[in-house]
This record gives C-alpha cells, structure tokens and sequence, in this order.
C-alpha cells in the first residue's frame, strides 16, 4: 500500500475476525479502523474446536489471510469484508458485509453495488 498508510490485522483469541488498526506516516499511532474484519483461522484450531465446517473454511482461505484489499490505482481507497454478526463465544462470525473506505482508514462505510441497465443515465 503505496499511500504512507500501514494497517495491521490483530486476530482476537483463534476466531476467524479480527481488527484493523491504521497509522499514517504523519503521527504513526495507531488506532482502530475496522472492526469484525474477515480473517482466515489455523487448520489446528479448528479441528481442535470439532468445528468441521470452519475447519472447511480454513483449507479454503488459510490461517492468517485477511479479506482487505487496496484499490490499484486510486489512492486511499480500500475494501474489506467484516463479519455481520458473532456468535456468543465471540470467535466466529458469519454474515459477510463489503466495506470501503475514501479516506485511507479513519472511516469505513457499507459498499453498495448498484446494478443498472446499459443504457440509463445517472
């Protein structure tokens, strides 16, 4: 990421989410950005825990892997995906929602895609 920003992924006790935390190269403190976001769980855990269906999930994604991504060429703009909901353990989530964020990671909205026809105007 290319724009002075760094973001790390701080996983929460073996669940599948963690949290985002950003610094520019101004302050470099870093604070939360984006919570709940979307990360892959060890193998060993999951099988440990019984959970067949995340330990599925975990051969598919890997451990560690983050779902958050910069957008190439247009700087400061960044999409990721977070968790709707966490069950009552608070170690995995499910519901997934796409995110973004216009200003280098201070906020984050909902992304909404917007399907039209060809030929309208907006």
């Amino acid at each position: 990421m290319n724009d002075g920003s760094t973001f790390i992924n701080v996983e929460h006790e073996g669940s599948n989410w963690g949290n985002v935390y950003s610094a520019s190269t101004v302050d470099r403190k870093f604070s939360l950005s984006l919570e709940k976001n979307v990360r892959g769980i060890s193998l060993l855990f999951a099988v440990l825990v019984h959970e067949f269906a995340y330990s599925f999930w975990s051969l598919a994604w890997g451990a560690g892997k983050t779902e958050f991504k910069a957008v190439e060429g247009i700087e400061g703009i960044y999409l990721a995906n977070v968790f709707s909901t966490i069950d009552d353990s608070g170690k995995f989530g499910t519901g997934r929602q796409t995110m973004i964020t216009y200003d280098k990671g201070p906020s984050f909205f909902v992304f909404l895609l917007l399907f039209l026809p060809l030929n309208s105007v907006i």
